[in-house]
């Protein structure tokens, strides 16, 4: 059974939409197989949300974008905008610049209004440029081995004082992947003081890339 606050939100659309009981009930029919909103399983529930979104309806949620929606697809293509801004691919880790993005890839204005395959097609572009930029296999065990590579590669042209976390950054393969995402973070955040990333440098520097 759905909980109250998405039947709310399914009965605050069709009042919005001014859908009548007829052309109400054909959609749910139609988009979920069901005659009321009550038999709504939570993957039908999200399929008419859809169907709302795509046909006008103004969502009031503070909810209403990417951070509000739990599919697994969805939280990988987070986990893959993040593991871009640890490397200093990107500028933002928030989910509005993950939103943006989507937005480019599939003309949707956030993941939360996506199907599964258009947020398929969301990951897979991340998944692409995560591997352009060296993180190949996507996971945090990559993040860090290209995070790694890239700090050893500054500390040989002297650039900047990094031996710290060259060190974490060697010694977190055993750690437990919540500590390694942190050891990602921290690692990052010096990344992006060194302008590490391939956004720093000039279209001659990354073509190729």
């Amino acid at each position: 059974m759905l909980d109250r606050r998405t039947l709310a939100a399914i009965h605050v659309a069709k009042k919005q939409l001014d859908l009548d009981d007829d052309d109400y009930r054909a959609m749910l029919k139609r988009e979920a197989g069901v005659a009321s909103a009550r038999d709504l399983d939570e993957a039908g529930a999200r399929r008419v949300m859809l169907w709302f979104d795509n046909h006008g309806f103004t969502r009031t949620d503070k909810a209403k974008g990417t951070a509000g929606d739990r599919r697994p697809i969805v939280q990988k293509a987070r986990a893959l905008w993040i593991s871009l801004w640890q490397l200093d691919e990107v500028a933002d880790r928030r989910d509005k610049a993950l939103d943006a993005f989507t937005r480019r890839t599939t003309g949707k204005d956030t993941l939360r209004f996506c199907t599964n395959g258009e947020a398929g097609k969301v990951v897979e572009a991340l998944k692409a440029w995560c591997q352009r930029v060296g993180a190949e296999g996507n996971g945090v065990r990559a993040v860090i081995a290209e995070q790694l590579r890239r700090l050893l590669a500054c500390r040989d042209q002297g650039c900047g004082s990094v031996d710290g976390y060259i060190s974490t950054l060697s010694n977190c393969g055993r750690e437990t992947e919540a500590r390694q995402r942190d050891v990602a973070n921290l690692a990052g955040s010096a990344l992006r003081r060194l302008k590490l990333g391939h956004r720093h440098k000039s279209p001659s520097q990354t073509e190729g890339a």
